[in-house]
């Protein structure tokens, strides 16, 4: 199993011209350099690249603030909470329901 965390493919806010390349290589853990270098190969062999570019940088929202980053690793974390709770009382209800029955099936 991969030990890389799980990383959403977004547009860099620290990237040069759109953000998209570093976006690309902080998604794949790839050098951003090495990215670069392939769309500009690829704009110079097939200069359909530049509009795939352009595209990419319309459809990929843009990397989350910080400050959003840790508002939703606490939503998450809540969330896991909740749902651990969730899971206790539905056995706790499984448990009662059992009982229950082993005890009608007398009567």
């Amino acid at each position: 199993m991969s030990t890389r965390k799980k990383c959403k493919l977004y547009r860099s806010r620290d990237g040069l011209v759109l953000g998209v390349c570093k976006g690309i290589a902080e998604w794949r853990e790839f050098p951003v350099g090495l990215i670069r270098l392939g769309f500009i190969l690829l704009v110079v062999c097939a200069g359909m690249a530049i509009w795939v570019y352009f595209i990419l940088a319309l459809i990929l929202p843009l990397e989350p603030r910080r400050e959003e980053r840790r508002n939703y690793r606490a939503r998450d974390e809540e969330y896991e909470e909740l749902k651990k709770e969730y899971r206790k009382m539905a056995d706790d209800i499984n448990k009662e329901r059992d009982w229950e029955s082993r005890f009608s099936k007398g009567k």
